[in-house]
């Protein structure tokens, strides 16, 4: 069944189309941009942004998401892309190749001579503009542990392949370019928080809980936080990732 999203669709590929049907298609360049191995989620995307492999340049971004997937077979980047429904004999084939027996559902990918798959649960594709923070449309926050997503399918595991060097770092926090770009990148910082406890007249502790210090490594905030044990309530480290 397709479900309509804002300027997407949502597609659960247990309630149909049938064999050989069309899902997708579209004349933009899109590449392979993320994958999840702790969900199992896997991001192609047409980007608005200059990039060297995709020479079209357009005002929007879309983005295509499959998950869960069981198996895949995709290039890094496609001059133009359709997606269909896989034929019963076509996904026979591909299942067997991978060794699966039932679970997902198998997608083809065509473009320009190109035919690879994907074996997946769903489909769902947006298309929109993506603020200077928000690393793909279908990055989320969790409610309970409201953080900025690091990669473009957080929450969830991530490689640390998009953690920015020291040298990436320091030129942001150097430079004067004040314009907003994407932040796709991240460098982790330490942040000691304090709690200090201001008596008051009434007698009842008004209590202030603030940042005392950031450091580029856990050993330093440790040691920070030691010094100022003596003088506060409490006090704890905690990682903060800076967009980079």
């Amino acid at each position: 069944m397709l479900t309509a999203m804002t300027n997407g669709a949502r597609l659960n590929l247990s309630e149909g189309p049938e064999p050989g049907t069309e899902l997708f298609s579209s004349h933009r360049a899109f590449k392979l941009w993320a994958y999840s191995p702790s969900h199992s989620r896997l991001l192609l995307r047409s980007s608005a942004d200059p990039d060297p492999q995709l020479p079209d340049l357009h005002e929007t971004t879309v983005e295509i998401l499959f998950a869960p997937v069981d198996a895949i077979k995709v290039n890094s980047v496609y001059d133009g892309l359709t997606i269909r429904r896989a034929t019963l004999e076509e996904a026979d084939g591909i299942k067997a190749a991978a060794r699966l027996d039932g679970g997902g559902h198998v997608l083809i990918l065509e473009s320009r001579g190109i035919r690879d798959h994907v074996v997946t649960g769903g489909i769902c594709w947006h298309e929109g503009v993506l603020s200077p923070t928000r690393l793909s449309f279908f990055a989320g926050i969790l409610p309970d542990q409201p953080a900025w997503p690091r990669h473009p399918l957080g929450p969830g595991y991530d490689a640390g392949l998009d953690i920015a060097s020291a040298e990436e770092l320091v030129h942001e926090l150097t430079t004067d370019d004040t314009s907003s770009k994407p932040r796709g990148k991240y460098r982790t910082i330490y942040t000691v928080v304090t709690r200090v406890e201001h008596q008051t007249r009434s007698g009842a502790p008004e209590i202030e809980i603030a940042g005392a210090g950031a450091f580029l490594t856990r050993s330093e905030a440790e040691d920070f936080q030691a010094r100022l044990k003596p003088v506060v309530a409490d006090s704890w480290v905690e990682e903060i990732p800076i967009a980079i």
